[in-house]
């Protein structure tokens, strides 16, 4: 068999990497993505016009994926939570000009968005959506923190506010299950730029009466046989 006749390399991007890695080709845009990880940045191509972009971030990273769009649109992605059953999954946008939460049936074998809903409209209620956690009593609770009110919300599967938590500062930003029985909510806190001492930015702890799920473990490799 021949070998394949190749032109003369050429020059594409439009400066140097310390470390360029990882060059993704997305079809659909016709345009290449990369990272340079010492340089802290992610390049993307585009063929037609010949225009590189760059972002710089804050951290380095050693390679990129191609991803559809879950949700097109969103400013502040927040609160990303699932049902009991794994069969709906709920996120929010928290900035203030959207406020809202969005449940989608979810495909837990094939990883796999369905159908999507407004969940939560919380324009008109006590704080921004925050992070947020699930509980598995009776039929699964949506909580969810309000920033900027000092509120933990909690939800019925339907949308229904069933009650409000006060947190003695005014930016809790994300709740959890934990304790022996998992009946404990943990709720972290944000100490905004130019406040200093109280309680801001503190952790805190309350029983909550009913029991969350158990925090999955993540494994960057498939289980053995699976």
């Amino acid at each position: 068999m021949s070998a394949p006749r190749m032109s003369e390399p050429r020059v594409v991007s439009t400066g140097r990497d310390q470390v360029g890695e990882s060059p993704a080709w997305d079809p659909a845009t016709q345009a290449l993505y990369w990272v340079d990880i010492e340089g802290r940045q992610v390049h993307r191509l585009d063929r037609a016009s010949a225009q590189q972009q760059t972002w710089n971030l804050p951290e380095r990273v050693g390679c990129i994926a191609l991803t559809a769009a879950h949700c097109d649109g969103l400013i502040t992605p927040n609160g990303l939570a699932f049902s009991p059953d794994d069969s709906i999954l709920y996120f929010s946008d928290s900035h203030p000009s959207v406020q809202k939460v969005w449940a989608f049936d979810f495909d837990l074998a094939q990883g796999r968005l369905g159908a999507g809903r407004e969940f939560l409209d919380m324009t008109q209620m006590p704080g921004r959506p925050d992070g947020a956690a699930v509980d598995v009593d009776v039929e699964g609770c949506h909580w969810i923190c309000g920033n900027d009110a000092g509120l933990v919300h909690r939800f019925s599967p339907a949308g229904a506010l069933l009650s409000s938590h006060p947190v003695p500062v005014a930016k809790p930003s994300m709740c959890a299950f934990g304790g022996p029985q998992l009946d404990t909510l943990l709720v972290t806190s944000i100490c905004p730029a130019g406040v200093a001492g109280g309680l801001c930015g503190a952790v805190f702890a309350f029983d909550a009466g009913v029991r969350g799920r158990a925090e999955p473990r993540f494994s960057r490799f498939p289980s053995v046989g699976a």
